[in-house]
């Protein structure tokens, strides 16, 4: 996970192994700690409050009920991380607002193709200023992503997840994951020059 990711807490060893144990006070606070950075991931993909509280609880109670199944060879908070992905994930299925095939229309003509490839992803340089330096204005351009786009972009640029795992996630593969970010760091990029040049013509 990156900075911009809200799982970047640190939880001491012994609270999860007293968690682990059945303490009602380390569960507690395993819940505490790790609630806010919950509903901010799962929220950014939803964009439903509502759900997003829902999501957050049912994946606490997995949480919790499979605590004892942390093996400790790897970092708890991504673990519970990736309990909540799957969690507003399987939601998403279930109301059927998922889809990423919008963002891979094989109809883009050559001229975006081009562009696309000229992107360089793993780099992040769709733009010229650092990829997140404005993110509360970059979250309000998300909001007219396709659901797909938006998820894979949250992941990868906000979460830190390579393009395999976020394929693991979506039943994808690595180049398709790779595919929707390009085409949907595209879509923004465009987005932000044609306001540019709008605000550019007001003043």
């Amino acid at each position: 996970m990156n900075e911009f990711s809200a799982f970047r807490q640190r939880i001491d060893k012994s609270i999860i192994i007293k968690a682990q144990s059945g303490d009602r006070r380390a569960l507690k606070s395993i819940y505490e700690t790790f609630f806010t950075a919950s509903f901010k991931l799962v929220y950014r993909i939803t964009t439903s409050k509502s759900a997003s509280e829902d999501i957050v609880q049912n994946g606490f109670i997995k949480v919790l009920t499979n605590i004892a199944a942390f093996k400790h060879n790897g970092s708890f908070a991504g673990w519970l991380r990736q309990i909540m992905v799957n969690e507003a994930l399987g939601y998403l299925r279930k109301h059927k607002k998922f889809t990423v095939e919008l963002e891979l229309n094989p109809q883009t003509n050559e001229e975006r193709q081009s562009q696309l490839q000229s992107l360089d992803v793993a780099n992040n340089t769709v733009f010229d200023q650092p990829w997140w330096e404005a993110c509360n204005d970059l979250f309000v351009l998300m909001k007219d992503l396709s659901v797909g786009a938006r998820t894979v972009l949250i992941l990868h640029e906000i979460e830190g997840y390579s393009h395999k795992e976020i394929g693991a996630f979506l039943d994808k593969t690595e180049s398709f994951s790779k595919q929707v970010l390009a085409r949907t760091m595209l879509k923004l990029r465009e987005q932000v020059t044609r306001e540019e040049a709008r605000n550019a013509s007001n003043s």
